[in-house]
């Protein structure tokens, strides 16, 4: 029996009937085990997620810094 990486994790999905069609016919397709085309596609929508909540921190962050920069003329000013 072989050591399993600590980090590593098993995480049980429950598909409706069509998603599970749609899995297995992706899979099929590109030939490859259902699991692993589950675990494809997941990790790469999960990454364009964290990007895109990554973009949207880094936009938030520029605006609330070019906010206070504002303000702060405002109180320079008076």
């Amino acid at each position: 029996m072989s050591k399993s990486d600590p980090k590593e994790h098993t995480v049980r999905v429950r598909l409706s009937g069509d998603d599970f069609a749609d899995l297995e016919f992706v899979s099929e397709q590109l030939q490859i085990p259902l699991s692993t085309c589950l675990r494809m596609h997941a990790l790469e929508a999960l990454r364009n997620r964290k990007n895109d909540l990554f973009r949207e921190a880094t936009r938030r962050r520029k605006h609330q810094d070019m906010l206070a920069q504002q303000l702060e003329g405002i109180e320079d000013g008076d």
